[in-house]
């Protein structure tokens, strides 16, 4: 009788151990979300040479000049995302022009023309393009359109060149998302996240999560690379979150990777710039590729390619959204304060310390130009600078780190 239940508890053992391995396999099988995109030759879509229009500005009538689009039709696509890029002529100064979008929803009503925030300075250190570009988060849009703005006394001779003009229609709607989340991603994100023992650390939503497709380093000749964090830089994604925050991540990492044209791949990424993005409701979502046992363990952070010639010795931390406006949302807010803290913790960094090379945790306009992070989220790192200590102290036990200077604290201005 001991003999049979011994043979039964084999099989049974034996039989959970094979389950186990096969689903292991299954688990390392990484499988791409599908991503389509459809790219359009801007020449075909807007003027050759600006027209001169007439409008009011304070009361004082004024001429500008508008390069404008015709209508392009998202309809067959049916894009989450929208990408813009041109290339900017010698001579055209970035306070002399900017870009306006358009779009027409299902109901056939066009939105105001809105300007974006271009993207300057999100490069890794070796780029010398001089492509600019723009995503747009999109949601039900059938039509869209768009046009460069020059702002100049007289006619301008010097333009956006059509033939420069890219725009990309992407489609990252297929995959993980906070719905539908599968048992294969979580189990996956305790597996990464095995080296972190810490139960207080923030939940970061690993990239096998939010379907990160592979990366295209070893084709690109870029491989990750590692550096001591000095410093905290902060972004903000310049546009919205989109209705489902995982798909935009996506889509954030299709932007990334593929900024180059097929003519010119040499200042494509081959992965997400940021290392971290935090959308509205505070989710923290993991962006360049990174090998969690040096992460974890007090080691090196990944270089990134999110603030030209700062990109090493730096966290690029970039929250969903505009905020040139408005406020983040407190979760977003309260999540970027915690990370901080966290990796403070880690890295032995005072996030509020006015170090010898300068203020631990800066915005991207400080080191290039930009208007990233927003004018109003920009007005509070002072507040974010201290919240971040105050993680890093009370939450995480982290001791004060001091550098050669006295720190200067600014969470109790």
């Amino acid at each position: 009788m001991n003999t049979l239940n011994k043979i039964k508890k084999i099989i049974i053992v034996s039989t959970i151990l094979i389950i186990l391995g096969i689903f292991i396999y299954l688990l390392a099988i990484k499988k791409d979300p599908p991503i389509t995109s459809t790219t359009i030759d801007g020449a075909t879509t807007i003027q050759s040479a600006p027209a001169q229009k007439q409008t009011t500005v304070n009361g004082n009538k004024q001429y500008v000049y508008y390069q404008e689009s015709q209508q392009i039709d998202t309809n067959r696509v049916s894009p989450n995302a929208i990408v813009i890029s041109w290339i900017v002529p010698n001579g055209l100064l970035a306070n002399g022009y900017y870009l306006e979008t358009q779009t027409m929803n299902n109901n056939n009503e066009w939105s105001a023309w809105e300007k974006t925030d271009t993207e300057q300075g999100n490069a890794k250190d070796t780029s010398s393009s001089d492509r600019q570009s723009v995503m747009l988060t999109v949601d039900s849009v059938d039509k869209f359109k768009y046009q460069f703005v020059y702002q100049q006394s007289s006619q301008n001779s010097i333009y956006i060149d059509p033939s420069t003009v890219k725009i990309e229609l992407i489609n990252t709607k297929n995959g993980p998302s906070a719905q539908k989340n599968s048992i294969k991603n979580k189990i996956s994100s305790l597996i990464s996240n095995k080296a972190t023992a810490d139960n207080n650390a923030p939940r970061i939503i690993t990239r096998a999560e939010w379907g990160a497709p592979t990366y295209r380093w070893p084709e690109l000749g870029w491989n990750i690379e590692y550096t001591k964090p000095e410093r905290f830089i902060i972004h903000h994604t310049a546009d919205s979150a989109g209705n489902d925050t995982y798909a935009t991540m996506r889509a954030i990492w299709y932007y990334h990777a593929y900024r180059g044209t097929p003519d010119d791949p040499s200042d494509d990424w081959g992965d997400i710039g940021y290392n971290y993005v935090i959308d509205p409701a505070g989710n923290i979502f993991q962006g360049r590729d990174y090998d969690p046992n040096i992460i974890n363990q007090g080691g090196n952070e990944a270089v990134g390619a999110h603030a030209f010639y700062y990109n090493k010795n730096s966290i690029g931390i970039s929250v969903m959204g505009n905020y040139s406006d408005i406020n983040p949302a407190d979760a977003a807010f309260d999540s970027v304060a915690k990370l901080m803290g966290y990796k403070s913790n880690i890295h032995k960094l005072n996030p509020a310390e006015n170090a010898s090379f300068g203020l631990r945790t800066i915005g991207h306009r400080d080191v290039n130009a930009t208007a990233c992070p927003g004018d109003v989220f920009y007005a509070r790192l002072p507040e974010l600078r201290g919240l971040a200590l105050r993680y890093a102290t009370n939450v995480f036990n982290s001791p004060y780190y001091g550098a050669s200077n006295p720190p200067t604290l600014y969470y109790d201005q």
